[in-house]
């Protein structure tokens, strides 16, 4: 049995999966001059980034790595999936004012985004950098379609509040 390489982080997004990946395509091209191999998986995308043949062949025989720099291949697989968990909330080191709670969140359609990095974080300046930018990739832009769908919301929500107060006005007066 092949041993588990990697250091994985999970992020949840509600990005379009289509802009995420043209987003993380040019990210790695652009700011770390890597390649990359894609396939498809289930409902998502499979994401291997490295810096040239030597880097991935490597990597393929040994799995994740840093060389001397650093740097090493990046795994990224972003699937769209249904996320229902129970949170608990309690107080952090002082800073709240309230008694711990359970939340329930059920999402659907979301992102799940696992990254494998070739180090800690902690321990590795390029991962903690790769990390970093992937974390603000899957930020939703300012003025993105997920801004223009809430403010449609909210014209709806409102064209109903005026409707049922006008039906409240009409029941009044019979």
């Amino acid at each position: 049995m092949a041993e588990w390489t990697g250091y994985p982080t999970i992020i949840y997004t509600n990005r379009p999966l289509l802009d995420l990946a043209k987003d993380l395509m040019a990210c790695f091209r652009d700011t770390f001059g890597y390649q990359m191999e894609v396939d498809r998986l289930g409902n998502g995308l499979g994401f291997l980034f490295y810096r040239d043949r030597d880097m991935l062949d490597h990597h393929l025989d040994v799995g994740f790595n840093v060389d001397r720099a650093g740097r090493g291949c990046v795994g990224i697989e972003v699937d769209e999936v249904d996320f229902y968990a129970r949170l608990s909330l309690f107080e952090f080191e002082g800073e709240s004012d309230f008694d711990p709670y359970d939340v329930g969140m059920m999402l659907s359609g979301v992102l799940h985004v696992t990254v494998v990095l070739p180090a800690a974080t902690e321990e590795n300046t390029f991962c903690s950098q790769v990390l970093s930018d992937v974390e603000n990739l899957t930020k939703m832009p300012a003025g993105s379609s997920r801004q223009e769908r809430l403010k449609e919301h909210l014209s709806v929500i409102k064209a109903l509040s005026a409707e049922a107060d006008r039906l409240g006005d009409l029941l009044d007066q019979e």
